[in-house]
């Protein structure tokens, strides 16, 4: 039978809850390089991290992160000349279970939504923070307010959906930027749903870059 592991929203006001601390912190790397997102034979690649000890509950309340988009004469000078939006997802690690069907209540969900109106490249109607810094755009989701155990593996990715028809490659040109990490390091696979898939076959050269402000329940 399958448990929905749903993300649960918190009231603040139902719990005290203390500060906002710098919890994951890894900063894209330098050369900036790019781990492409989607996956040339369906579905895409995410990452995770874990904050906390056993036995704690945080509150994330806030996620950057830094993407490369597909540039070139058909993708436009802005980012919504070729972007229709931006979506963070997220979901608490659930792997197959062998011999076992996957389901679908699994998937990562949608955190947060960021839209573009052609001809800019800021964000419409979201609180989303965007900067561009040497090719690489940062973005900056402060209001994610997602509840997750500590020491859990917290799934996330970033995925972006082009604008209508058009000549720019977005989405098989759309990547992460990355961060230093040891031989070895393999992303997670998401099937076209979303849901966990497993490990990459192939070792990554580097993890997403991702930093994470979060705050523990008392």
């Amino acid at each position: 039978m399958c448990v929905q592991r749903a993300l649960t929203l918190w009231l603040l006001a139902a719990v005290e809850i203390a500060g906002q601390d710098l919890m994951v912190d890894r900063k894209p790397g330098a050369p900036r390089a790019g781990q492409v997102i989607e996956r040339a034979e369906g579905g895409f690649f995410g990452d995770f991290f874990r904050i906390g000890k056993p036995g704690e509950v945080w509150m994330i309340d806030r996620i950057r992160l830094w993407f490369l988009p597909e540039r070139g004469p058909a993708c436009g000078k802005e980012l919504g000349d070729s972007l229709g939006k931006i979506t963070l997802l997220g979901a608490l690690d659930n792997p197959p279970v062998p011999g076992q069907p996957a389901c679908d209540c699994h998937a990562l969900v949608t955190l947060a939504t960021v839209a573009f109106e052609p001809g800019s490249s800021q964000p419409k109607n979201s609180t989303a923070k965007l900067v561009l810094s040497d090719g690489v755009w940062q973005i900056d989701f402060p209001q994610v307010k997602w509840s997750v155990p500590a020491a859990a593996d917290v799934l996330f990715s970033l995925r972006a959906t082009p604008r209508g028809k058009t000549g720019c490659a977005v989405e098989s040109g759309w990547s992460l930027a990355t961060a230093p990490v040891a031989p070895g390091y393999r992303l997670h696979l998401l099937d076209k749903k979303g849901v966990p898939a497993g490990l990459a076959e192939e070792e990554a050269a580097r993890p997403i870059a991702i930093q994470v402000w979060a705050s523990q329940w008392k």
